[in-house]
């Protein structure tokens, strides 16, 4: 049987393929509804409103008078560093324990764990300690970063440790800690992280890392990833300090990738390093930054550097050594090539000769890193620090311990899991109150006006026109679903600059003006799994809702956004030091949605409903509790108390748009949907708990209702599952 398909006046050719097994493969402009093509044309502007959302610059004016003048002119610099990391912790740097996996003659290496400077919080390292020295060594400590196992520094092989396209080609960070080891120093190399969780989340650096730092931010203003990295580097600095063989006063940083601004955000905090390496180029961050490719480049919390670009991190290292050492076919540099930039570089060189130190600053760039390209570096820092090698051997070993081959991943564990019991000790989220009436209605509506504002405030919402004005650029018919018609819409409205795009389903029987619409928040998954298209779950979670709701005379809609979009969002936003979240873009987007739906001949606009589960259960129920045209909302997820989760170590997993709400989920579930429809559905099996009580948030929100004497508007619903939503038994305007 041959594919049928329709000419569309907008030049796309729309086909319905026969099932093939259990799947209908709907082709869009010759792409599958969904596929990867189809996906990454959605998604890209999305990428792009980030890196068009503006960096907090840092307004500063050098003083080369003197290196006292200078100094004070960089503290607007180190405000905003300190805005992004957080202030230091008191030195500590205990060891708890050490093994030693390797003795050779010049040098033997241990594994490590410090008790750092964050409180019960121990840090896993290796270290090479040379033998027999006779005489004070200097130390380095080598960072690494995403894609990048920190064993590979001594280039060890690390078998079945990386993902498919996971570690980078050519990286100088391979091998970098040999040279060193030879010429007497003293090498310190820190686990910072992995991307262990990111099989689901491929483009999200450090999931766990990031996760762990993110919900420190609304317990603690100013603490994130940054600073729990910047702790634990400095910690290994305080145990260096404590080795008997360690010069104190030749300390250096080298990094590579995220470990590049690592080394120098380091530096530009802590006095005690006298030289900073740069495994990467002078790039124009700002530049790179204010692309797609840039927001999606490296782990987004380092991002600030769209603020403290290179020059600036420059400004608060100077006159202290500083090397870029790199080469043009590593990986980290290569993919970013474009924004490599002379006149950053020409304003560092320019920076320090005007302090009276030209030769502090340096550039070794190469076509292909080699051995002579490490000797070359080490020989460069050896002078920055003024320290005198031992003799090192034309051809250096790799000398890998078998023990080590499968990477200690116990250690890792325990480091990970310190990190999560810190974010709890800090307590939960500083929760916004809301002072409901509940005499009448009126007087309800009227005392939660002010918490509506300020939630709307605290998520980088601000108030727009009821209704906005958009322009429909595409609507494309699909072939017809059993019980209604199914269009492909693409929309550009004045409420947000990433183009509004979705499925929208019509019933065959919608009469004008007197269909229900839902919007389904769920479009994250892809476009056609709310219908079932173009194919049913491996797994229950969606269940063909929107199909359902259709099919009984509903009109739905359902926008797309990229599953990762409001992660990254939220880390991205918070580095670049705006005020919005990943709530400001999303609301923007449903809210024109809803614009969009009104207009629509068959909806019914005194019967608008929102539906979502997961993240979209929770963009859907701030979308409803910000804009009040929405008359009816379905969330499902898990029953918690979200105050109680964010006092316990789990809370340091969630995805990192879950800080940005943990203040105010609680209440506005409770305040910010009534007196409208709300269904509040969950599954037996889900993540249930962190309560003090039973159901305690579903009592709140039941207690309300029954106060205003609108028992009924209020329904939950559960069934027998886990973490999905189910259409049976859900009705969105009542029965």
């Amino acid at each position: 049987m041959l594919s049928s398909s329709i000419a569309i006046a907008c030049g796309l050719t729309v086909a319905l393929t026969p099932l093939i097994g259990q799947e209908q493969l709907v082709m869009i402009g010759g792409q599958a509804l969904d596929s990867k093509p189809f996906i990454t044309n959605l998604e890209r502007p999305f990428w792009a409103a980030l890196a068009a959302t503006p960096c907090v610059q840092v307004e500063w004016q050098p003083d080369f008078a003197n290196r006292r003048a200078f100094a004070n002119a960089t503290l607007p610099l180190k405000r905003r560093l300190l805005a992004s990391t957080g202030t230091a912790l008191e030195s500590r740097g205990l060891l708890v324990d050490s093994h030693q996996i390797f003795r050779g003659p010049k040098y033997t290496i241990e594994r490590v764990q410090i008790d750092g400077r964050i409180p019960n919080l121990r840090s896993f390292a290796y270290v090479i300690h040379p033998v027999a020295l006779g005489r004070k060594s200097p130390a380095v400590v080598l960072l690494h970063g995403s894609g990048m196992h920190p064993t590979e520094a001594f280039g060890w092989q690390l078998t079945n440790a990386y993902r498919a396209t996971e570690r980078a080609d050519s990286a100088a960070f391979v091998g970098s800690a040999l040279e060193f080891a030879e010429a007497g120093y003293t090498v310190y190399v820190p686990w910072l992280a992995d991307d262990r969780a990111s099989d689901y989340w491929p483009r999200l650096k450090w999931t766990s890392l990031h996760r762990n730092g993110s919900t420190l931010w609304p317990r603690v203003r100013g603490l994130n990833s940054l600073y729990l990295l910047i702790n634990e580097v400095a910690g290994g600095l305080d145990y260096l300090s404590t080795l008997p063989e360690v010069d104190t006063t030749k300390f250096a940083t080298l990094g590579w990738g995220e470990g590049a601004d690592l080394a120098a955000l380091t530096g530009a905090l802590d006095g005690r390093v006298g030289a900073v390496v740069r495994l990467s180029a002078p790039v124009d961050r700002r530049a790179l930054r204010a692309t797609a490719e840039g927001v999606l480049d490296d782990a987004n919390f380092t991002h600030v550097d769209c603020a403290l670009g290179d020059l600036e991190t420059a400004a608060l290292l100077a006159p202290r050594p500083l090397l870029y050492a790199y080469s043009t076919k590593d990986e980290s540099v290569a993919r970013i090539a474009r924004f490599i930039s002379e006149p950053v570089s020409d304003s560092i060189r320019h920076l320090y000769s005007a302090l009276g130190y030209p030769n502090n600053f340096g550039i070794q760039a190469d076509v292909k890193w080699s051995s002579a390209n490490s000797a070359r570096l080490r020989v460069w820092l050896d002078a920055a620090l003024r320290a005198s090698p031992r003799e090192i051997p034309r051809t250096l070993f790799i000398r890998q311990p078998v023990a080590e081959a499968d990477y200690k991943l116990n250690w890792i564990d325990t480091t990970e899991s310190d990190r999560q019991r810190y974010a709890a000790s800090l307590g939960t989220c500083i929760q916004l109150v809301a002072h409901p009436e509940t005499e009448s209605v009126q007087a309800f509506m009227e005392s939660v006006g002010p918490f509506r504002r300020r939630v709307a405030k605290a998520l980088g919402v601000y108030p727009q026109d009821p209704r906005s004005r958009f322009t429909i650029r595409r609507r494309t018919r699909l072939p017809r679903q059993p019980g209604y018609s199914l269009e492909f819409v693409q929309i550009q409205s004045d409420r947000t600059p990433i183009p509004l795009v979705g499925l929208l389903a019509v019933p065959d029987s919608a009469p004008n003006h007197e269909s229900p619409v839902v919007i389904s928040a769920d479009g994250n998954f892809g476009l056609g799994r709310p219908f079932g298209l173009p194919r049913a779950e491996d797994q229950p979670y969606l269940n063909r809702y929107a199909d359902a709701l259709a099919k009984s005379g509903n009109v739905v809609f359902v926008p797309y956004f990229p599953t990762d979009f409001p992660e990254i969002a939220a880390a991205e936003l918070q580095a670049r030091g705006d005020d919005k979240t990943s709530y400001s873009l999303m609301i923007s987007l449903f809210s024109s949605a809803i614009d969009f739906v009104e207009t629509l001949p068959q909806v019914d606009q005194r019967r608008i409903g929102i539906w979502g589960i997961s993240y979209s259960g929770t963009l859907a129920l701030f979308t409803a509790a910000l804009d009040q045209r929405i008359t009816a909302l379905v969330y499902s997820n898990p029953v918690v108390s979200v105050d109680v989760l964010f006092g316990n170590r789990d809370s340091a997993l969630l995805a990192a748009w879950w800080p940005e709400i943990c203040s105010t989920i609680d209440a506005v579930q409770a305040f910010l949907i009534a007196p409208r429809r709300f269904v509040r559905e969950n599954g037996l099996r889900d993540a249930n708990g962190y309560e003090r009580t039973p159901l305690e948030s579903i009592k709140r929100i039941r207690e309300l209702f029954q106060a205003l004497n609108i028992d009924s508007q209020f329904n939950f619903v559960r069934h027998n599952g886990g973490h999905e939503t189910r259409p049976a038994g859900v009705h969105v305007f009542g029965q």
